[in-house]
């Protein structure tokens, strides 16, 4: 049941027969709460109105986060399915048992299931959904329907019918916004809490589903980016006052692909599906240890509607960033596949959608550098050349390059082969110089 053009005025005079059994449940446990008004999206925004359905969904941050309480069907895999499940109420009490061991006082045990809420709520069908990402997160609380008992998640407690004082030993709370248990992290400052809880929550959705990959990516997940950053800061999927870190998210599902209908640009990780990491600073102080060597010099980006965080047409990072052009070989020195050897510098590489092909040609681009003397690495991306304009890239992965014994000198032998520079009849001498003196740097476009 949808709410369309043309049935919008008997709508508003009441639902017709055949409401689905979950909006009905929801129904009879809004009026069990006493809440009067019932949020429901494929009832509340018109679903064939691309016009209503861009308005309303710009505003999901401010529906979910003013809610007094979100009703899960979390058991169900469809609205068909309700919110109720027949059973017993002697299955939802404690298990207790009275001990008698020779020699000891006879003692009163209760067992419970140490992945209580694993199983019931975060392996729910439900919590595998893009859309729900937002929605945990925002809503102050949430009650599940799981199968067998009821869950209540807060951001102080989760608890069940068995155990409706709290879960035993439970130590973790609902996903929220609250950024107080990041203090104990290396998180110290408003923004940098803010890009970290970002980076969780993108890890979340990522894993997620869209039942439309190709519409949704962005806009289910605007609601979160609307609270944690002025829309000038952001920029499809990340944000600029960091974007020389999160340039280097990473794919973390080797089933990964690559939107086959364009979506984002590649150096987002919006035009991935699959599961993805993305980079955010720790300490304030990485600075001491870390050192950018390349630079952004435009930021060039066409949204799809008025909606700063929802879809884009087109985007394209304009840097400033010295280039290696060299012939991957895999490599059996290491155990781990992703182990190749970059002409004679050994490295670890990882596509983001495909393997490594033997003798193939990669286009490296150092992005940052660990300037500790006592573990020295680059890191950066692979780059593939569009075809379309000379110095336009496409990113397609990651890479790095560590001296993990002291015997080793892979970092310094790729100093050396940036310093002295590579020849490629495509794109012109591609050089550069990493540390603390000047480099020869190229105009990139990454698109």
């Amino acid at each position: 049941m949808r709410l369309k053009k043309d049935n919008i005025s008997t709508f508003r005079t009441g639902l017709p027969n055949g409401i689905p059994k979950t909006f009905a449940d929801a129904i009879q446990v809004g009026r069990a709460l006493g809440i009067r008004y019932l949020w429901i999206d494929s009832l509340c925004i018109i679903q064939d109105s691309p016009d209503d359905w861009r308005h309303e969904s710009s505003r999901m941050a401010s529906i979910y986060e003013h809610a007094w309480c979100g009703i899960a069907a979390t058991k169900a895999a469809n609205s068909s399915e309700g919110l109720f499940s027949d059973r017993h109420p002697s299955t939802v009490r404690p298990v207790e048992v009275r001990a008698y061991w020779s020699g000891h006082q006879s003692k009163t045990y209760y067992l419970w299931m140490p992945d209580l809420w694993t199983a019931n709520v975060d392996d729910a069908a439900l919590m595998h959904r893009g859309w729900v990402t937002q929605e945990v997160v925002l809503s102050p609380r949430i009650l599940h329907f799981a199968s067998g008992q009821i869950f209540w998640e807060c951001c102080s407690l989760r608890a069940c019918e068995t155990y409706p004082l709290g879960i035993p030993n439970n130590t973790s709370f609902k996903t929220s916004l609250d950024t107080r248990l990041l203090e104990r992290e290396s998180f110290r400052t408003p923004a940098l809490q803010r890009y970290r809880l970002w980076q969780m929550y993108v890890e979340m959705y990522t894993a997620s589903d869209l039942s439309r990959p190709k519409k949704d990516k962005l806009i289910a997940i605007s609601g979160l980016a609307h609270k944690l950053g002025p829309p000038e800061d952001y920029v499809v999927g990340l944000w600029k006052p960091i974007l020389t870190q999160q340039l280097r998210w990473q794919v973390v599902d080797d089933q990964a692909t690559l939107q086959s209908n364009w979506r984002a640009p590649s150096w987002s990780w919006a035009s991935i599906n699959g599961k993805v990491y993305p980079e955010t600073r720790r300490e304030p102080n990485a600075e001491s240890t870390t050192r950018i060597v390349f630079d952004v010099l435009d930021v060039d980006v066409a949204l799809a509607t008025e909606n700063p965080f929802g879809p884009v047409l087109y985007g394209e990072l304009e840097l400033r960033a010295s280039l290696l052009r060299t012939t991957v070989y895999k490599s059996s020195h290491h155990p781990t596949s992703a182990c190749s050897w970059l002409g004679d510098i050994h490295a670890h590489v990882k596509l983001d959608t495909r393997p490594i092909r033997e003798g193939e040609t990669l286009f490296c681009m150092p992005l940052n550098r660990n300037i500790d003397p006592d573990s020295p690495a680059v890191y950066g991306i692979v780059l593939e050349p569009t075809g379309e304009r000379i110095g336009e890239f496409y990113r397609r992965g990651v890479w790095y390059v560590a001296n993990m014994r002291p015997a080793e000198r892979w970092v310094e032998r790729l100093d050396e082969l940036l310093r002295i520079g590579s020849e490629s009849k495509d794109f012109g001498p591609l050089c550069g110089r990493l540390g603390d003196q000047a480099w020869k740097q190229y105009l990139l476009r990454l698109v």
